[in-house]
């Protein structure tokens, strides 16, 4: 059985982080370690960490930077001090059901897995249920390389990774964020995109966490169906922008580990996964194309049309057409 590190990052947590800290200790399966960096605290986050680390049944490691490095970062910082040979991601605010390293540790069984992933039960601020799940994985299942979703949404509070992942390639290369102007891709992201390139990804459709939402969440769940149309109708131009240029650079960062990997398998999957980047890059330009600012919708709608007769939609999909042709018709851009 691989051992288990735990990595958390802490800002000004201490109004949730003692029943997170309790549900560490009430594993069914025993971390390793409690890894925190803190990134600045200055409310009582410190002073609990403290009071925890006493009577925790594991080591705990509370590292305190000198300047703020912000949440992804921070989080890679102390996951990079973790001597596990899996890392479980760990929020602040979250509560683990007591399964939850046993569970996904046990993905780990098929070798060639370097990510888990697991459904989350979504709970108001006191931990009320709200009947939604996220991630709602519906099945217990392992992917191979590249078989799932490059742009697959997984908070790294539902996942846990391979430790050799954080040592294939520097984190400060990684591409930048599709979220948030002049940041670079989140922790959970990076770590994903080259793990599915790298190896399987495991599934686990049991609920393992309780995923809090409380109004300061900095990442919260996806909200309903309003608030994805909303989304949907300004989505365009600048996002798949963004998209096309982190898979542009996600393919390079492959393509150096094909040459630099020393092991064999590795390599070649490495190489796959840069084709496979590249490819993902073309076709989000041409889909670019269709969202071109400025472009009168005659224009969009040829391209559209291009893009039906070359095949591309048998990949992006029906809903990429019929939402593309929306916006065509409602003449926005994104």
């Amino acid at each position: 059985m691989r051992t288990v590190s735990v990595a958390m990052a802490t800002l000004n947590g201490e109004r949730f982080l003692r029943e997170q800290l309790a549900s560490l200790a009430g594993q069914t399966m025993r971390p390793a370690e409690l890894v925190v960096r803190d990134d600045g605290s200055s409310d009582g986050t410190l002073d609990v960490l403290a009071e925890f680390a006493r009577e925790s049944p594991f080591p705990v490691n509370v590292e305190r930077g000198e300047r703020r490095l912000g949440f992804a970062d921070a989080f890679l910082a102390a996951a990079r001090s973790c001597t596990g040979q899996l890392i479980a991601f760990c929020d602040q605010d979250d509560v683990w059901l007591p399964r939850k390293l046993e569970r996904c540790v046990a993905a780990f069984a098929r070798g060639d897995v370097l990510v888990a992933i697991h459904s989350s039960e979504i709970v108001e601020e006191r931990l009320e249920p709200t009947g939604r799940r996220y991630p709602d994985v519906r099945a217990d299942v392992t992917a191979p390389p590249l078989e799932t979703d490059p742009w697959l949404a997984v908070r790294g509070m539902s996942m846990v990774v391979d430790a050799r992942l954080l040592a294939l390639a520097d984190p400060d290369d990684r591409p930048p964020s599709h979220y948030l102007e002049g940041a670079s891709m989140h922790h959970d992201e990076w770590l994903y995109a080259l793990g599915r390139g790298l190896g399987a990804v495991a599934f686990v459709a049991e609920s393992l966490a309780l995923y809090r939402q409380h109004g300061s969440n900095v990442a919260g769940a996806p909200e309903g169906a309003a608030a994805r149309v909303r989304e949907a109708l300004t989505t365009g131009w600048g996002y798949y922008a963004r998209r096309r240029d982190q898979a542009r650079q996600l393919a390079a960062t492959f393509e150096r580990l094909a040459i630099s990997l020393d092991d064999e398998e590795l390599a070649h999957r490495a190489g796959a996964a840069a084709r496979s980047l590249g490819q993902l890059a073309a076709q989000l330009e041409r889909r670019l194309s269709v969202y071109e600012p400025g472009a009168p919708r005659r224009r969009r709608l040829r391209r559209l049309t291009g893009l039906v007769r070359s095949g591309d939609y048998r990949w992006l999909g029906a809903g990429a057409l019929a939402r593309d042709a929306v916006m065509i018709a409602l003449g926005r851009h994104g």
